[in-house]
């Protein structure tokens, strides 16, 4: 552990630089931690990470602040300055194209063709027709989901009439034989 010549305070061993104060530590033997020195190394290294980022701005010569110039350039009078701000281009909003054939059904119209489909023997030819178009995809799917419907309550029609009419034909016998 070393101890900063300009704070004070203790660094520990494999830093370059005080973590109280940012002083740059000295890599001899004395222990002690020396300030920032305005020289630039002889020969750079090229794995530090330092040395890898170039800013991409260029010191300005500190001038006095013009009484009519503008606030930010007295701001930034001594400063850094960096390339001016170029403000994005707007871009218009594009709603993405979407064909004819998949555009979204709304709920009116999910409740016009449950409708239509409630009609017995043309809303019935109307599922038929729709479940085998390709015209336009919700109403194909709809009107296949009705038909499915419609099977599952014909089959569990014709369960309850077999299980109904057995219970009955039970009964029936049971009193014929009475």
């Amino acid at each position: 552990m070393t101890i900063c010549s300009k704070c004070n305070s203790t660094v520990d061993d494999g830093f370059k630089f005080c973590t109280n104060c940012g002083a740059v530590v000295d890599d001899n033997a004395s222990g002690t931690v020396s300030e920032v020195s305005d020289q630039k190394p002889e020969k750079p290294v090229q794995n530090d990470a330092q040395n890898q980022y170039k800013p991409s701005y260029q010191p300005v010569q500190s001038q006095p602040a013009q009484q009519n110039g503008d606030a930010c350039d007295q701001a930034q009078s001594g400063a850094y300055q960096h390339n001016p701000y170029v403000p994005p281009i707007p871009v218009p909003a594009v709603e993405p194209v979407i064909p004819e054939k998949y555009r979204l059904m709304s709920a009116w119209g999910y409740i016009g063709y449950s409708l239509l489909f409630s009609i017995p023997i043309v809303g019935f030819i109307c599922a038929i027709v729709f479940a085998v178009s390709d015209d336009y995809i919700n109403r194909r799917n709809y009107a296949r989901s009705v038909l499915i419907g419609i099977a599952i309550s014909a089959v569990l029609a014709i369960v309850l009439i077999i299980v109904f009419l057995s219970i009955v034909g039970q009964a029936v016998s049971t009193i014929w034989n009475m």
